[in-house]
């Protein structure tokens, strides 16, 4: 019966295990199988007795590494759920917290539920575009917390249903289940230009001037002047201004950095993440300890969105004065002021979520009986101002709104205006149809 046997090396001592099985002629010859150490050998004894009573050789099992074994898992028969739950789970080391909760609740809520028990290698590229032109069909669903009743599958819910799927599809050619990607060849429904309605100059001139909330009027003011987000506006710091010098003197070019947001995540997509882009969580507020979202203080997503912008005197001079008040605030509240350094912050120095900016905006406006907009559309009639003012230079405002190109201020944000369009009519007059009295015209010009 096997055994372990040591011998005696220069080197110390090896451990073997001895056994025999039978030989071509009928009798039995001697195995020696080397081992590492004695507790090697303990571990494989009863491996080897078992091949011996069988009268085979001993053969190691060979363990298939972890990436080998996953290999052999994907050369099964593979549903597009599953191929779509790996490509996210190898994903996460990039994605940020929204980015991975965005993926998944349109994996759940809209390929899965349509696609997702199909066959892999069945996907072809009239499938894709069935079930892309047949998306729209079908309800959206309904976001919590939403009163406005979900409408249809809109054109960009399939476009960010596209670009789940087809970073997917590659995937799997990768791993050889398909011979070419049957999302590319595949059209996708066009998006309804969507005109965001925005206050003229006049308008926000009136507004800024009749509103008596200093901190919605500073945080319009700033909007409008630094072309930003709602997010960047209330993650805005006060280490991150620049307006007096060491004397106290108001700078010629006062500025502002915008590098960092404040936006609320769902706090088990953050885990997933691994809060990567995350500076800090606030606590949470207003008594929900067992929230499933959190505030939190990030890095903006793109490094075209760290940007430095200059301020207007006037926006610069305002910043100062609601500083000093703010301190005021602080100084009274003493131990009670959370100071988070923040510019936008409630009494107590909490953060504002981006809804609540937005709830004050919309109560302004109807207490005023203002035209009704949204409080994004100040970003996007600074947009067009600045346009107007630059004489069309993208470039120059591009470097205020955080845009990666240039393309996305005259595609999206500029707003024609009918006032714009007049003035362009009375010059074309001036220039070409005012000079059609011949009377008036020179012989050198005829």
């Amino acid at each position: 019966m096997a055994s372990i046997v040591p011998k005696k090396r220069k080197k110390g001592i090896s451990w073997y295990i001895v056994y025999r099985i039978p030989s071509a002629d009928g009798k039995t010859i001697q195995k020696w199988l080397p081992c590492k150490s004695e507790s090697e050998a303990k571990s494989l004894l009863d491996a080897v007795k078992a091949s011996e009573t069988k009268g085979e050789e001993y053969s190691p099992r060979v363990v298939a590494p972890k990436a080998y074994s996953q290999v052999i898992q994907i050369n099964t028969a593979m549903t597009v759920a599953e191929l779509i739950e790996r490509y996210i789970s190898k994903s996460v080391k990039e994605w940020d917290g929204s980015t991975i909760y965005n993926n998944r609740h349109i994996t759940d809520d809209y390929i899965n539920p349509f696609i997702g028990d199909r066959l892999v290698k069945d996907i072809t590229p009239m499938l894709i575009q069935l079930y892309y032109d047949d998306l729209p069909n079908h309800q959206a669903k309904q976001i919590k917390g939403r009163k406005k009743p979900a409408g249809n599958i809109s054109a960009r819910t399939v476009r960010e249903v596209h670009k789940i799927l087809r970073p997917a599809m590659n995937l799997a050619m990768l791993w050889g289940l398909l011979q070419y990607n049957p999302t590319i060849p595949v059209g996708l429904p066009k998006e309804k230009k969507y005109m965001r309605k925005t206050w003229n100059d006049s308008e926000l001139i009136y507004a800024i001037r009749i509103c008596d909330d200093e901190l919605l009027k500073l945080s319009i003011s700033l909007t409008f002047a630094c072309s930003l987000r709602p997010g960047e506006l209330a993650g805005l710091m006060w280490s991150a201004t620049s307006l007096i010098d060491e004397h106290g003197i108001l700078l010629e070019k006062p500025s502002i950095d915008i590098n960092k947001i404040i936006t609320r995540e769902y706090i088990s997509a953050l885990k997933e993440s691994n809060n990567r882009g995350i500076i800090m969580q606030f606590p949470p507020i207003f008594g929900k300890p067992d929230s499933k979202t959190v505030m939190v203080l990030k890095n903006p997503k793109t490094e075209a969105s760290t940007r430095r912008v200059y301020l207007p005197l006037t926006v610069a001079r305002m910043l100062l004065d609601y500083k000093a008040k703010q301190d005021d605030e602080k100084e009274i509240l003493g131990d009670d002021y959370n100071d988070y350094g923040l510019v936008i912050a409630q009494k107590n120095g909490n953060p504002y979520d981006v809804k609540d900016i937005s709830k004050r905006f919309n109560k302004f406006i109807k207490s005023h009986g203002l035209n009704l907009v949204q409080f994004m559309s100040i970003r996007h009639s600074s947009v067009t101002t600045k346009l107007k003012a630059t004489k069309g230079d993208t470039k120059s405002v591009q470097g205020d709104t955080g845009h990666s190109t240039p393309e996305m201020i005259n595609t999206v944000y500029a707003q024609i205006r009918d006032e714009n369009r007049a003035q362009t009519a009375e010059i074309i007059d001036d220039l070409i149809f005012s000079k059609l009295n011949t009377e008036n015209i020179s012989d050198s010009q005829r």
